[in-house]
């Protein structure tokens, strides 16, 4: 528990004498006396959450999704790790085999790299169906690439409860947000709503007649930015209102603890957590990927990029124990 009121401090430490709870002062203005502190309270001004929080204390209810799986070293790192969902950018079709194409940015923005290995939704989704993972899937158009999705889909079998489609409202608009819930009633359907933030928090009940229109259509969780400002006060009235949020674009894992406390259904992030041996390359957004650079340690204990996920996965196992 962090707090900056002593007394507040004090109430709890009364109510726990088994001290499992870690009592850290956060020393800037404060009303009540300093020599009211607890004895075992810890003092300092800024506290590093990533050493606070292992990976072992993540709630359960919450969903946590591997964005931008889009490549194979990227697949490689989420299959060997214990995330259940990853996150498809699915851009177009292939204009010569018609197969769909896994990439974040369209081609209009950061142009075909040499040599660029176009890698197919086809070929990801064998390996997740095979592994018993869940697949969110981002479309980044409408139209025939809906109906194509909702084929390939279909052809693996995937139950409604390993699915989630995500969209913006006017790529799919209602009518391919309709499709996509009638193929998939029980599956997640989310659109992202950060432009509806301000409303919210300033006409509450014009923006809760719109995401109750949007429920209409089918969707059943609705998605905000990390970077959206007063998320507190945006996560309360959307949990007031029974609606599921995901939070997304969460950078580190500094700010993925932050997002934690605030309790959302699911949050979206690269996985970029070396501290957590989760090495996530991103989505490949504007052409970069998170790069590493690792070496074996003397002992044999540390990970070691080499291409393989079963051996990824062996030397987490090992760095844990």
């Amino acid at each position: 528990m962090v707090d900056n009121e002593p007394d507040n401090l004090r109430a709890i430490s009364k109510i726990d004498p088994q001290q499992e709870i870690l009592l850290l002062h956060a020393d800037t203005i404060f009303e009540s006396k300093r020599i009211r502190m607890p004895r075992r309270t810890i003092r300092g001004k800024v506290y590093d959450l990533t050493e606070l929080i292992p990976e072992k204390a993540l709630p359960e209810r919450i969903q946590f999704v591997w964005h931008g799986v889009n490549d194979k070293a990227n697949l490689c790192q989420f299959l060997a790790s214990d995330i259940h969902w990853a996150e498809f950018d699915i851009r177009r079709m292939d204009p010569v085999t018609n197969d769909l194409i896994l990439r974040h940015d369209p081609f209009e923005d950061t142009p075909a790299q040499e040599n660029e290995d176009w890698l197919t939704l086809d070929d990801f989704l064998s390996r997740l169906h095979k592994s018993g993972k869940g697949v969110k899937l981002d479309l980044k158009a409408g139209g025939t690439l809906v109906d194509k999705i909702l084929d390939i889909v279909s052809d693996y079998g995937f139950d409604d409860s390993h699915l989630w489609f995500n969209a913006k409202v006017e790529r799919l608009q209602e009518s391919g947000f309709r499709r996509v819930a009638t193929a998939h009633p029980s599956a997640i359907l989310q659109c992202p709503v950060s432009f509806l933030a301000p409303l919210i928090l300033s006409a509450p009940e014009k923006a809760k007649d719109i995401l109750s229109m949007f429920t209409d259509w089918g969707i059943n969780r609705f998605s905000i930015s990390w970077l959206t400002p007063d998320m507190r006060q945006f996560l309360d009235q959307m949990d007031q209102w029974g609606f599921e949020v995901n939070i997304y674009g969460v950078p580190d894992l500094e700010s993925f603890l932050q997002a934690l406390l605030l309790m959302p259904r699911s949050i979206t992030s690269d996985f970029n957590f070396p501290k957590w041996y989760y090495y996530g390359r991103g989505s490949g957004e504007n052409g970069d990927h998170y790069e590493y650079s690792m070496r074996l340690s003397r002992g044999g204990a540390a990970a070691r990029w080499a291409g393989d996920c079963l051996r990824l996965s062996q030397k987490k196992d090992e760095a844990v124990t």
